[in-house]
């Protein structure tokens, strides 16, 4: 398959952002660094269930098929692969960390008891897990099978106005969020990504037509949108406070909603400025944001919670080890599941366990 070059970098420069969002424990209103990291947060989640829409469609469109086809002949296998690839990793890697997480609670932010419920707990309510940032693995497994049911029923309407319906739809849905709360399996994130997912497959299917209508590969587009994303950051946090009105968790909604789609539309500009100056210093990433994601948790938690324990180092070093690490160590075992892939079934096997 022909490399999608903008996708690549879209994968990896979400990821960087990701791995420097999580990058430092001591995140707060007094940290200098705390602007930088709202405005990670005001879309780079958004960006990549928008891939994830994007890379379904691309790569159903290279292999001939559609969505249609898919849901009608081969639904069930479809979901058996997202399960392969989204929740045998979840189980397989939450499952492995559970018993020592339980012996270092001591050291983490979140302890968890060493029992069966809690191990059931943390498999159902991924915000608990005991590896936090793996609740996005079962929320974009639910977002998956259930955005394909959804675009496969609109290929069953005659209405040509249908995208704009279905998109109006979901963000609609989005801003009053029915499962707002509900945390089981994060049904509530799901709401809450579900029309990022579709968008990326629209933009997947129509892509040419958007760039040149919104001018995504204009360096004027590039400047306006970040600028947006600056000034919608002046006025409104990555987060609402606890302290915020029912009443006003609409329009909050609605403003997260805004910023997201701007951050999308920014990145995108910014890949093809990435690839119009034939920037390289990003490409030996290429191909490793899944295993970034999976594995970046393990060298920045040892930098943050365990390293900081015994040995007094400042916040600015911390902030520092842990973006590398978390980036070149993920990086390290995604080359090494590479090697152990490609000698035969078990390390086949044992690569499909830790997601690669």
């Amino acid at each position: 398959m022909k490399k999608n070059y903008l996708i690549s970098f879209l994968q990896i420069y979400g990821i960087i952002l990701v791995v420097i969002g999580h990058a430092n424990t001591t995140w707060s209103d007094d940290n200098p660094l705390q602007p930088f990291r709202d405005w990670i947060y005001s879309f780079h989640m958004p960006l990549f269930v928008f891939i994830s829409g994007y890379l379904l469609q691309y790569t159903l469109q290279k292999k001939e098929n559609s969505i249609d086809n898919l849901v009608s002949n081969n639904y069930l296998n479809f979901v058996y692969q997202k399960v392969k690839r989204l929740l045998l990793p979840y189980l397989f890697i939450s499952s492995l960390v559970f018993l020592p997480k339980v012996y270092l609670s001591h050291y983490a932010l979140h302890p968890i008891d060493g029992n069966f419920e809690a191990w059931i707990h943390m498999l159902i309510y991924p915000w608990d897990n005991v590896i936090r940032i793996y609740w996005f693995l079962p929320t974009l497994f639910i977002i998956t099978v259930i955005s394909v049911l959804i675009i496969w029923l609109l290929g069953k309407c005659n209405n040509s106005k249908k995208l704009y319906f279905v998109i109006i739809g979901l963000l609609l849905l989005m801003i009053y969020n029915p499962l707002r709360g509900f945390l089981l399996f994060n049904l509530e994130g799901v709401i809450h990504y579900l029309a990022y997912f579709v968008l990326g497959i629209y933009y997947s299917q129509f892509q040419k037509q958007i760039d040149r209508m919104l001018y995504l590969k204009s360096h004027i587009t590039l400047i306006i949108t970040f600028s947006i994303s600056i000034l919608l950051l002046l006025f409104h946090t990555s987060n609402p406070p606890y302290s915020i009105l029912p009443s006003h968790i609409y329009l909050y909604s609605t403003v997260y909603i805004i910023k997201s789609i701007n951050g999308i539309l920014m990145s995108i500009s910014l890949g093809y400025l990435y690839i119009e100056k034939k920037w390289t210093f990003l490409n030996i990433l290429y191909g490793s944001s899944s295993a970034i994601y999976l594995f970046s948790w393990f060298p920045q938690v040892a930098f943050q919670n365990l390293l900081t324990e015994f040995i007094p180092i400042s916040w600015q070093m911390v902030t520092f080890l842990a973006i590398v690490s978390g980036i070149y160590v993920p990086f390290l075992i995604y080359k090494i599941l590479l090697y152990i892939k490609n000698r035969g079934k078990c390390g086949k096997y044992l690569a499909l366990l830790f997601g690669q």
